[in-house]
């Protein structure tokens, strides 16, 4: 399926490509299906009205099972693949979309198998027709890091993360300009572990949220500076890689999809929580079935939020599932 971008932008009718919006982007001209896949990073890429979708591992048409480097969008009804050039093939990289530039900001993630694994430092951008590598160095080798985009100062922010080489979970924070990375100097409480990273846009606050004793999630505000601890939040246990999405400005908060832990840290059952600048409000009703190395986004024209694949358990065969959140429930596409 072929679908065309319809919708009010820059305060005119856009088909296709209109007001310096650069379009649907381009289409595989022998598309195959996106199949089951893990440790894919997904996106909701605002300039071209669609979300984004790259890498992980996973099969495609008949190829066999390995690290991917491909592109999709989903357009809410179809998954395309529009790119197959790129960053090179990974898995747990970091993704955000940088509403300033328009561009969709890539970074990092491992390739390879063990024992044979890579983790990789390198910067790519997409700009809706192709990728460019802008950077290779920046923050240090690491997996399970989370980044956001900052409106209110404009800038990709990364949080966290895990030293594989030195065995070390990792708490400063990196900001991308759109031309290098800098540290800021800051890191959250020793003891926590990085858990997500998401901008509220109804609060105009970017919130760094950590593990602490027990598995307990905690928020921080960043101002880009230092931070300010937020209320403690409500869900019992957030187990890496957690699915944490901003939900726009309208409704606005954040969304969690989580594992639901026991009391030895093991997770027991799919929860969906809302934050709404101060508390969690736990979701009631349908949930995506238990899975580990998703993807989520929020695709603002639809009001919808999206969420792909994973894997129930390592060793088990990847999921290949859409399911979108409406506000109120989930629903498998």
């Amino acid at each position: 399926m072929r679908s065309v971008v319809r919708g009010t932008l820059c305060g005119c009718v856009t088909i296709a490509a209109a007001c310096g919006d650069d379009g649907p982007g381009p289409v595989d001209p022998d598309p195959v299906e996106l199949t089951s896949r893990r440790g894919h990073a997904m996106v909701y890429d605002e300039a071209r009205r669609h979300l984004l979708l790259f890498g992980g591992t996973g099969a495609e048409g008949t190829a066999a099972i390995g690290d991917r480097n491909s592109t999709w969008r989903w357009d809410g009804s179809t998954w395309t693949r529009v790119a197959t050039a790129g960053p090179t093939p990974r898995f747990a990289s970091s993704i955000a979309y940088d509403a300033g530039r328009q561009r969709v900001v890539l970074y990092g993630g491992q390739s390879g198998t063990f024992p044979n694994i890579a983790v990789l430092t390198d910067t790519w951008e997409w700009d809706g027709t192709t990728w460019t590598q802008r950077a290779t160095t920046g923050p240090s080798s690491r997996v399970h890091q989370t980044m956001a985009f900052d409106r209110a100062r404009g800038r990709v922010v990364l949080y966290g993360g895990f030293n594989a080489a030195a065995q070390q979970e990792l708490r400063d924070v990196w900001e991308w300009d759109g031309t290098s990375w800098q540290q800021t100097g800051s890191s959250t409480t020793a003891g926590t572990i990085a858990r997500g990273t998401a901008y509220d846009e109804r609060t105009s606050a970017l919130y760094l949220f950590s593990a602490g004793s027990g598995g307990a999630l905690t928020a921080n505000r960043w101002n880009g500076t230092a931070l300010t601890a937020a209320a403690a939040a409500t869900p019992p246990c957030a187990p890496v890689p957690s699915q944490l999405v901003s939900l726009g400005s309208n409704p606005g908060g954040l969304l969690l999809y989580v594992h639901g832990c026991d009391a030895t840290g093991t997770a027991v059952e799919p929860q969906t929580w809302r934050w709404d600048g101060t508390s969690w409000t736990r979701v009631a009703g349908t949930q995506p079935p238990l899975r580990y190395n998703a993807a989520m986004a929020y695709d603002r024209d639809r009001g919808r939020v999206v969420l792909y694949g994973g894997e129930v358990a390592q060793g088990t065969p990847d999921l290949a599932d859409t399911w979108e959140f409406d506000g109120s429930a989930w629903s498998r596409r």
